[in-house]
């Protein structure tokens, strides 16, 4: 069926498979959209805020059991990013748009590699400002900014459609937070996926 339906095929009734038998929960229950901040505002950084960002009080509470100290956590279910200080304030939250496939692997991560240009691993899209976590079979998982198709150089996705799955493994962002996360983890950041 899943070959038929041009579906992921795996052989079990993941994601994809159980969203097409109308069978997987809402995604959306768990996203939070924050209010879009003002024209030009910045986060504690001094960084310009992207439509989809916050920043310290502005954004949402981080998830129970994130980690402690400096870091990035990333929340699958609710498609957002926190930048976390070393005192435990929030230095700035978004939407990301991360995995079609739920294939990144919760638990502790850091960050091991980053590159300010790679190519995804099927040579299909250019990956500004990748920032990788987690190694795969085919590559690796990490942030990056949103990707731009190889043949013609159009984008693969608007903002409108951050805090949504479309990827297949990584955490798109918007070019503002992606100039952000790149000033902020480097190699050996700790990064909590939950």
């Amino acid at each position: 069926m899943q070959e038929e339906q041009q579906l992921f095929v795996d052989g079990v009734a993941g994601r994809e498979t159980a969203l097409f038998l109308n069978v997987w929960r809402d995604e959306q229950a768990d996203v939070v959209h924050t209010p879009a901040p003002a024209r030009g505002a910045v986060d504690e950084w001094d960084f310009r805020l992207s439509p989809v960002a916050s920043t310290g009080a502005d954004a949402p509470p981080l998830p129970p059991d994130s980690g402690r100290g400096r870091r990035v956590v990333y929340s699958r279910e609710g498609q957002r990013v926190w930048a976390v200080d070393d005192d435990g304030s929030i230095i700035r939250s978004y939407l990301v748009t991360g995995s079609k496939y739920n294939n990144e692997m919760p638990g502790f991560h850091e960050v091991y590699s980053r590159s300010e240009e790679s190519t995804a691993w099927n040579g299909q899209a250019i990956l500004p400002l990748m920032i990788r976590y987690q190694e795969t079979e085919i590559g690796a998982i990490g942030f990056h900014a949103i990707p731009v198709h190889v043949s013609d150089g159009t984008v693969y996705q608007t903002d409108a459609q951050l805090g949504t799955r479309l990827s297949g493994g990584c955490q798109r962002q918007n070019n503002l937070d992606a100039r952000f996360l790149w000033a902020f983890a480097e190699v050996g950041t700790p990064v909590v996926v939950v």
